[in-house]
């Protein structure tokens, strides 16, 4: 292809000679008229240079002559001549040139070529992906996305090019979440222990997983997964176990072994008071007394356990004269007892209430006592209230 500079120089020269050639040509010879006047003048048109010869001219260059020189055409109107796809009744192409030389460009002519236009999607959340909504033009819309299938178009974070993390969500849009999907990063994943005794601190080998699976906790540490009152930060209680898992049974690692001396079988009485009462004024009651016995025993949960009887000579309906009571607590290394006391008090409808006891155990003596309050039947007008206490010893 010829630089512009040379075709310039080319036309100048043509156009000069043509101008001769014209003039001559219409003054009629050297000689003239009669009259010594040239002849008259010969008509003249506009003609146009089409350089890209798409038949269609450059209108901002014209030139009135009489003929038209080489390289010029009669038919104007030509928009770009310097391509041949671009003249008067070209297609309108998304190319950002003014085709068909109406002008109008691309996606401002109605009568653009759609097949020519790229689809683009709406992109909600401005992520770069869109969804299934789409449109197709030349240059992209605000609001849409060259790529789609976003499967989440209002979350930013949630893209087919987004990194999968552990959070429930499929991020990647592969249809996967979280630790089924292989993409995700293993540095993503927790590390989560077995906890078969469900006390929240499990052993053995860690699994890592985004949540935990079934039976396994974040916190690892327990030292015996068979006992859900050992692991750490327990209470150290009486039971032959290292409950807090510091290392030392029935005590601390520095002075294990601290129950021994509480081991043994404690005998003794039991008392107990129900009263009904109109302000100070005691208006119904019940008391019994009984004897039984309770025995700390190591390797069980509670340790100390025991039966007792409770003998009412009264006569108030829904309390039998003969009834029980059945103690379970723990004991910590340093003898303080806690724990319930179960009072069946009337046999036929095993009807019982459950009380919690507090006190003290040594190697000789078992101190006991709790209170509570409780409804014996709907007539009651207010709660009954009730004292009780253990007095055994070995």
């Amino acid at each position: 292809m010829n630089h512009p500079s040379v075709v310039r120089r080319s036309l100048l020269a043509t156009l000069s000679l043509v101008t001769l050639v014209s003039g001559a040509a219409c003054s009629g010879g050297e000689e003239g008229g009669d009259d010594g006047m040239p002849d008259a003048a010969c008509a003249t048109q506009k003609f146009y240079p089409d350089t890209d010869g798409d038949g269609f001219g450059d209108m901002t260059k014209a030139v009135d002559l009489c003929a038209a020189p080489v390289g010029y055409i009669a038919k104007g109107g030509d928009c770009r001549d310097g391509d041949p796809s671009s003249h008067p009744g070209a297609v309108e192409i998304c190319d950002t040139f003014d085709n068909d030389c109406n002008g109008l460009a691309d996606d401002a002519d109605g009568a653009v070529d759609k097949s020519t236009a790229t689809t683009f999607y709406r992109d909600a959340d401005g992520d770069g992906f869109g969804t299934q909504t789409m449109v197709r033009t030349c240059v992209k819309p605000a609001g849409f996305a060259a790529v789609g299938n976003d499967c989440n178009d209002a979350s930013a974070s949630v893209n087919p090019g987004a990194p999968e993390i552990c959070d429930g969500i499929d991020n990647d849009c592969d249809a996967l979440v979280d630790a089924a999907d292989a993409s995700l990063d293993p540095a993503m994943k927790h590390a989560y222990y077995l906890d078969a005794d469900h006390d929240n601190y499990g052993t053995g080998a860690a699994t890592f997983a985004c949540s935990p699976p079934t039976n396994y906790v974040a916190a690892a540490g327990d030292c015996n997964d068979a006992n859900a009152t050992a692991h750490p930060g327990g209470t150290e209680v009486c039971d032959g176990a290292d409950n807090d898992c510091d290392g030392g049974t029935d005590g601390t690692a520095a002075a294990p072994n601290q129950c021994a001396a509480l081991v043994g079988t404690y005998t003794g009485t039991y008392t107990h008071h129900t009263d009904e009462r109109v302000g100070s004024t005691i208006v119904n009651q019940m008391n019994c007394n009984g004897t039984g016995s309770g025995a700390l025993v190591l390797g069980r949960s509670p340790a100390l356990q025991g039966t007792f009887t409770c003998a009412y000579a009264g006569s108030l309906g829904g309390f039998m004269h003969n009834q029980t009571v059945t103690l379970k607590a723990s004991v910590d290394p340093s003898g303080h007892v806690t724990g319930t006391v179960d009072h069946v008090y009337d046999s036929p409808s095993t009807a019982h209430r459950v009380y919690n006891v507090t006190g003290t155990q040594t190697g000789t003596t078992l101190t006991l006592s709790g209170t509570g309050s409780w409804l014996p039947n709907p007539m009651s007008a207010v709660p009954w209230g009730v004292t009780f206490s253990f007095a055994a010893s070995r």
